[in-house]
């Protein structure tokens, strides 16, 4: 269900879609609590394995004062480092980006996806805007798959469900839903397809 045509992409805000979008929405992880998260996690990668060394030396265990700071630490603090400003570099371009356009619905999600995915109108069964749990439902934000099917989400709990012929459902997250779904629905209703 995560596939879906591949479709042109965005170019300096300018879309490359056949249609100008109807509506528009992009977002992005920007929950300060995520960053909060990361850091103190990178912070526990970087100083476990010096703290670990500095009490091994105290009781005697392995370490000497004199090699405290070992290749060993060293390779250790430097993978935290490197894991820590990975992650901090994904959640800062992670990004989803959803247009609507007189075709279908196309999303992307940033950097996972190299080019949008497009789901034709003559694909979809049904849309609605819906409040869901993301821990319950889906286990969480990003590319997910749950009871549901599909989801595609950032932030918060409301999100438009497309459910499709032969597909089964995908949730795209939105802080636009009930804008989202209303478009999409009358764009539906044009096709005669609700």
């Amino acid at each position: 269900m995560t596939g879906g045509t591949e479709w042109p992409e965005r170019n300096a805000g300018k879309t490359l879609w056949s249609s100008p979008p109807l509506i528009s929405e992009v977002q992005r992880f920007r929950d300060l609590w995520w960053f909060k998260l990361l850091i103190v996690l990178t912070g526990l990668a970087l100083f476990a394995p010096l703290i670990t060394t500095i009490i091994f030396a105290i009781i005697g265990k392995g370490a000497n004062w004199h090699g405290m700071l070992s290749m060993k630490t060293i390779l250790s603090m430097a993978i935290g480092l490197f894991a820590g400003a990975l992650s901090m570099t994904l959640l800062l371009t992670m990004r989803l980006e959803t247009d609507v356009t007189a075709a279908g619905v196309h999303v992307r999600f940033r950097p996972f996806h190299f080019k949008a995915k497009f789901y034709p109108f003559g694909e979809i069964v049904s849309v609605e805007a819906v409040t869901y749990q993301p821990l319950r439902d889906y286990g969480g934000w990003g590319i997910r798959y749950g009871r549901n099917g599909w989801a595609y989400n950032v932030q918060g709990n409301r999100g438009v469900m497309l459910k499709f012929l032969d597909r089964g459902n995908l949730l795209i997250g939105s802080m636009k839903a009930d804008e989202i779904a209303e478009t999409i629905s009358k764009r539906l209703q044009k096709l005669n397809r609700v």
